[in-house]
């Protein structure tokens, strides 16, 4: 019973690390003063034009949840970006316009800070409350970026009480700009090699766990 103790962990192990997951997907998250958020995001390579922009990515759903200014959404069911237009080739981009918002909804997967979204950044329609939408960008990268130490910076905006563009710093008041991550999903495939070497490890050790011919007979 005690080797079968040792079995039974390992191919839980290995059929819980099996299932698909979507590839593409991203968790990103920030944490400011005025701002924070969780979101899970899907991503797929961007093409403007038809042709593939090297780096860059279309977000396409979002879910998760932010706060502003102290109050929380909670989006329990994804909800897809407005639609982005790109620009004339795979090395530029012009940003969609919604009302006072201007947007793209490119994902940046390599870069790290608030280069992870441009200027144009990401535009929601939260599915909970009708007509409430959020932008989310910062300064790095993009036609029309600010300059100087305002580049540093993440923003947000929304349609209601916070429709400029909302430096997001992490104090009050303070000059540094707010911490922000993003980490990619593991593809299908790591996660089947994975769950089949596990697999593969429980079998080995339930051969050897099993008595022998000999000691079986004796």
């Amino acid at each position: 019973m005690k080797k079968f103790a040792i079995v039974f962990p390992v191919l839980a192990a290995a059929l819980a690390m099996t299932p698909t997951v979507k590839a593409d997907s991203y968790t990103y998250t920030i944490s400011g003063s005025n701002f924070s958020a969780t979101l899970y995001l899907t991503a797929s390579p961007n093409n403007a034009n038809g042709a593939p922009a090297s780096g860059i990515d279309t977000i396409t759903s979002v879910a998760g949840t932010f706060t502003v200014n102290g109050q929380t959404y909670d989006i329990n069911n994804p909800i897809a970006p407005e639609t982005a237009k790109y620009g004339s080739d795979d090395s530029s981009f012009t940003t969609s316009s919604d009302g006072g918002f201007l947007f793209d909804n490119l994902l940046y997967p390599g870069a790290s800070g608030n280069g992870i979204l441009d200027w144009g950044g990401l535009l929601v329609d939260n599915a909970g409350e009708p007509g409430y939408e959020l932008n989310i960008f910062s300064g790095s990268k993009g036609s029309g970026a600010p300059t100087g130490s305002d580049s540093l910076y993440f923003y947000f905006a929304d349609n209601g009480n916070n429709h400029s563009n909302n430096r997001i710093p992490t104090a009050v008041g303070g000059d540094s700009p707010a911490d922000a991550t993003l980490v990619a999903t593991p593809e299908p495939g790591s996660l089947f090699l994975l769950g089949t070497g596990l697999l593969g490890l429980a079998f080995v050790v339930f051969r050897k766990a099993r008595p022998s011919g000999h000691a079986l007979n004796a």
